[in-house]
């Protein structure tokens, strides 16, 4: 009998999902937005939502599924399903694998940070699946970090102990999200190109950037 698994990439935006096998191959995707203004009860709905439409459109149930496995921005209690917190979603200590055990008939419900959830799907099944130990850097609005030794994720404190994006670069540099200064990725992110292009459109009044700015 085959093994399902679901998968749920987490967002500010968007909740990504995905059912997978046992071989790691996607074998349905789909999204919903994620409505962040609903709150943590109204977001969780959502993903109950993606993943029994996953399930419907592949004539599957949650008995056929061995596990749902979220990836999520911010501070996570991985041992006891805890988002302990995450800003751009507004949750303080959410627990919520317990909130979807009920709507997803009791299936297992884990959830870590998502960098640290990427770095461990790519050992398994992608990019870095012929080594042991990998270290990975996820580039967005902000900057992410997954640290995978001898097949066996590091964490860390709640999760945060593989915030790459939060090493400082810079001694009293540029202002980072976090609230210190000179992170990497106070320079490295998306949020950090669009904030240097401005600057630079701002010093360059010929510039082509106004063209299409």
């Amino acid at each position: 009998m085959a093994k399902y698994y679901i998968g749920i990439d987490l967002g500010g935006t968007f909740i990504k999902g995905g059912i997978v096998n046992e071989n790691g191959e996607i074998v349905a995707s789909d999204k919903v937005p994620t409505e962040v203004e609903k709150g943590d009860h109204g977001v969780t709905a959502n993903i109950a939502r993606l993943a029994k439409m996953l399930l419907e459109g592949e004539g599957l149930t949650t008995a056929d599924v061995q596990g749902l496995g979220i990836g999520s921005p911010g501070m996570i209690d991985s041992a006891n399903g805890v988002v302990v917190y995450a800003n751009n979603l507004g949750w303080n200590n959410f627990n919520i694998c317990d909130e979807l055990s009920s709507p997803l008939d009791g299936i297992p419900v884990k959830i870590g940070n998502d960098a640290n959830v990427a770095a461990l799907g790519e050992v398994k099944f992608g990019a870095a699946r012929n080594y042991n130990s990998a270290i990975m850097i996820t580039l967005g609005t902000g900057v992410g970090g997954g640290i995978v030794v001898d097949g066996k994720l590091i964490e860390g404190n709640k999760g945060a102990g593989a915030e790459l994006g939060h090493i400082v670069i810079e001694v009293d540099g540029e202002q980072c999200s976090c609230g210190r200064r000179g992170c990497f990725e106070a320079y490295s992110s998306a949020t950090a190109l669009i904030r240097d292009t401005r600057r630079a459109m701002e010093a360059h009044s010929d510039s082509k950037m106004w063209e299409i700015g």
